[in-house]
């Protein structure tokens, strides 16, 4: 401290700080991040917390978060989304859903790595969901990876042949494929 006209050595000295110097200090809501290197804790189902009131609590806090980041997404805050979908998933990690949303909002920041990870899981938690299908298939044809797009959109129109928007991204990938018989079929079930 002396070098640079610092003031004496004593001055130097670090001191614990009072809490109304601590009070001009913001805090930061903390969001505990789980990834592939955290390990899952599932509970044991015939145990009796497994339908104790506090399973019951994060049930219903984990919907709160839920419907907020809808809520959130639909008026355009993805940001806030994704912080309200990350404590959603940390709550539940085994909601499609959630996963199915995450993908969403990170696309819309064009996360597509992410996005495609959470709507990997999503497919992985729910696979016979005709909208989680489709999401991952339209981001594989986005990614230019037509084959196993075709693969998740053809699953998407199977169990849902009245969606349009499947029928459509199906077609937008047989025509990247060239296969233009399969992509007037896919556009004609789309339209009806």
């Amino acid at each position: 401290g002396r070098l640079f006209g610092g003031g004496k050595k004593n001055e130097q000295q670090a001191r614990g700080i009072s809490n109304k110097e601590a009070g001009k200090f913001e805090s930061a809501p903390v969001t505990r991040i789980k990834d592939a290197n955290t390990p899952v804790v599932t509970p044991d189902p015939n145990s009796a917390s497994a339908n104790s009131p506090a399973t019951t609590a994060s049930s219903s806090e984990f919907d709160r978060h839920l419907n907020k980041a809808r809520e959130l997404l639909v008026a355009g805050e993805v940001d806030n989304a994704i912080s309200e979908l990350t404590t959603a998933t940390a709550i539940n990690q085994k909601s499609a859903a959630a996963n199915n949303l995450l993908g969403v909002a990170y696309e819309s920041k064009g996360w597509r790595d992410s996005a495609l990870r959470s709507f990997e899981m999503a497919v992985t938690l729910d696979e016979n969901n005709a909208e989680h299908l489709n999401n991952l298939g339209f981001l594989l044809y986005k990614n230019g990876d037509y084959e196993r797009a075709t693969k998740y959109l053809k699953r998407a129109a199977k169990i849902d042949k009245t969606n349009p928007r499947i029928w459509n991204n199906l077609g937008l990938v047989y025509c990247e494929r060239e296969k233009f018989d399969d992509a007037y079929r896919s556009f004609a079930q789309a339209t009806g």
